[in-house]
């Protein structure tokens, strides 16, 4: 959470009467009203001299209380109306500007001179020993985030120079909690992390559009273990059909924990021990399979179902998952109202129309790469709903997996109105919304053995400074 510092001060300005107080702020804001012809003279000045500024305008209710509440927290207004604008720079609030013209010209010299003496290295903004504040190393790598005894601890995001990212927790200097790890060449890893390394991931994946980091996407592997007849069945068929694939026996300690970890990371994993043989195929893992007979002619086809258990996507590729079972439409709806319960947000109901338009944009994506892309704001696809987005690979997709990782974010929201801060929590947000009564799904498989999930909502949420309980 980004800390606030408060101190009072006062500011005289040449032929003006201008009240002022001081906290950590970088942005010029200005609060605005509609038909302030001072408001209009600000704004245009700021525009034609390159002033950086945001505009809140007090016919938004949200944006009027913030106003009136810096007001009120200055220590200087004392009551009544006061004379628009309202300007916010630098931490000095500003009101009841007597001359308009001379202040806008001090303003922008103030910015040229700020942008000339602006430190490049070290801590450039805010507080980086106990707060809120951007470290920039002399390498040029870069830190924004939260900062605890001089280290990051909280959330916060690192770029290096060739591009490479983290975005998520920290504690004394080291990932810690949920956050993700994007390469230089766009590979993702995701997931909680203790003490800087990853203890279980959500998705990878990267710009060449690789299936998996394990397995190749166009061969069989498969994971036996001595004395398994079930594994032997296995490779009698695929020798008999001459399927190809590659064995791995757990017998061997360095295949014995491979596979472990392809089974631990499937959502499909409750825990215990599974029955053999382990099966990867495009990218995809197959465990506790109960119809092993009926499971194996798949191995030679184009398409997998997988069986693992019965939160499995039974849905394969060939008709690219159009039909949600009525076991994973109860799955979307549980997991989605469990979220909303916690926070005292009534249930969603299923729409077959929502899940039709969920679908239609996840197969539009599977021909395209399959890249987590929302639908845009105009032409052919635009968007009319809400809309979370999950994607995965080496594993099929679930109502859980896709729904938790989105709650996942709850820790990422403060509990007030949606703005820039609490962005990163929008998967989140839009399954609270209080006003959106309707959810609909859909699970694609993408050509390339990965698989996208789309839920759209109706009434849609997430609108800036509004609040998700607001009803």
């Amino acid at each position: 959470m980004k800390t606030i510092y408060y101190k009072i001060a006062l500011l005289l300005l040449v032929l003006s009467v201008n009240y002022s107080f001081s906290f950590s702020q970088d942005a010029i804001q200005i609060y605005t009203m509609p038909g302030c012809g001072r408001c209009a003279y600000s704004l245009a000045y700021m525009t034609k001299n390159n002033i950086k500024f945001v505009e809140y305008s007090t016919s938004n209710d949200s944006y009027n209380s913030k106003m009136w509440e810096l007001l009120q927290n200055s220590g200087t207004y004392d009551g009544g109306s006061i004379t628009m604008p309202v300007i916010l720079n630098q931490g000095n609030l500003s009101y009841n500007i007597d001359d308009m013209e001379d202040f806008m010209t001090k303003l922008g010299e103030s910015q040229n001179q700020k942008q000339n003496t602006k430190k490049t290295t070290g801590c450039i903004s805010g507080n980086c020993k106990d707060g809120y504040g951007v470290y920039v190393f002399e390498s040029k790598e870069r830190y924004e985030g939260e900062f605890l005894n001089n280290n990051f601890s909280g959330k916060g995001k690192y770029t290096w120079t060739n591009g490479a990212t983290y975005d998520g927790g920290w504690k004394n200097g080291k990932y810690d909690g949920y956050g993700t790890y994007t390469d230089a060449n766009g590979g993702v890893q995701a997931g909680t992390w203790v003490a800087g390394k990853l203890q279980n991931k959500s998705s990878n994946v990267n710009n060449n559009n690789s299936t998996n980091t394990t397995t190749s996407a166009n061969s069989i592997e498969i994971y036996t273990m001595p004395g398994c007849g079930r594994c032997a069945m296995t490779l009698e068929y695929l020798n008999k059909n001459k399927i190809k694939y590659v064995e791995y026996s757990t017998e061997n300690d360095t295949y014995n924990s491979k596979m472990w970890e392809l089974v631990q990371n499937s959502p499909d994993f409750k825990g215990g021990s599974i029955t053999m043989p382990v099966i990867v195929k495009q990218g995809l893992v197959y465990f506790n399979i109960k119809d092993l007979e009926g499971f194996l002619p798949q191995l030679g086809s184009g398409t997998t179902q997988n069986n693992n258990s019965k939160n499995g996507n039974n849905n394969s590729k060939g008709n690219n998952n159009k039909n949600l079972s009525a076991a994973q439409i109860q799955e979307f709806l549980d997991y989605h109202n469990s979220y909303r319960a916690e926070v005292n947000v009534g249930p969603l109901t299923w729409s077959n129309e929502l899940a039709k338009y969920a679908l239609a944009w996840g197969e539009h994506l599977s021909q395209i790469g399959c890249d987590m892309q929302h639908r845009p704001k105009s032409g052919e696809w635009k968007q009319i709903y809400g809309e979370n987005l999950f994607w995965c690979s080496g594993y099929a997709a679930t109502p859980e997996g896709a729904v938790n990782s989105w709650g996942e974010e709850k820790s990422d929201y403060d509990g007030g109105v949606m703005n820039n801060k609490n962005f990163a929590a929008g998967h989140y947000t839009q399954m609270i919304w209080a006003q959106t009564t309707q959810v609909g799904c859909a699970i694609v498989n993408c050509s390339d053995g990965a698989y996208i999930v789309v839920c759209n909502y109706n009434p849609a949420g997430n609108y800036w400074g509004q609040s998700p309980f607001q009803k």
